[in-house]
């Protein structure tokens, strides 16, 4: 679902409260990526669904905002040996801007949970679970360009 600029400034207005609980609210002080990027929803391997999502910058860090039903996706396990069983989600691809190659585009994948299997994403502080929104902060960001809303500058 493609958001509207003034529905997503709204999520990004209230995931700014993330995690300091300070609402930001000059364009100046964070970016927010130029359109909805594709994201294929993966258990290890396994694609089992698909979804969009948005990158915003706070304090010199960039999350993926998304629906929490995105990051909490199950589907039936295809595999002939595991009958009736359901695997989750742990990892998310990214369709991301190249670095350096305006136009191209470059898959980027970021786990959902640590080496210690703890959630990597941040719930709303306040609404937590209620909010159908979260944020996951980027860590593989090498080969990526966000290009932002904010006056056509392109960050980095």
């Amino acid at each position: 679902m493609q958001l509207l600029h003034s529905e997503r400034h709204s999520l990004v207005n209230l995931l700014l409260l993330l995690p300091n609980r300070r609402l930001i609210r000059s364009r100046s002080q964070s970016i927010s990526s130029v359109t909805s990027l594709q994201l294929k929803i993966f258990h290890n391997e396994v694609e089992i669904g698909g979804a969009t999502g948005f990158v915003i910058e706070k304090n010199n860090k960039r999350y993926l905002v998304t629906n929490r039903h995105v990051i909490l996706a199950c589907a039936q396990d295809k595999n002939p040996t595991n009958v009736g069983g359901w695997i989750c989600a742990n990892k998310l691809g990214i369709f991301h801007n190249k670095l350096n190659h305006l136009g191209e585009w470059v898959w980027v994948t970021e786990d959902l949970v640590d080496e210690h299997n703890n959630k990597r994403w941040l719930e709303h502080p306040t609404l937590g679970a209620a909010a159908d929104l979260v944020a996951l902060p980027l860590k593989n960001m090498e080969d990526v360009k966000v290009l932002s809303l904010g006056c056509g500058a392109q960050q980095d």
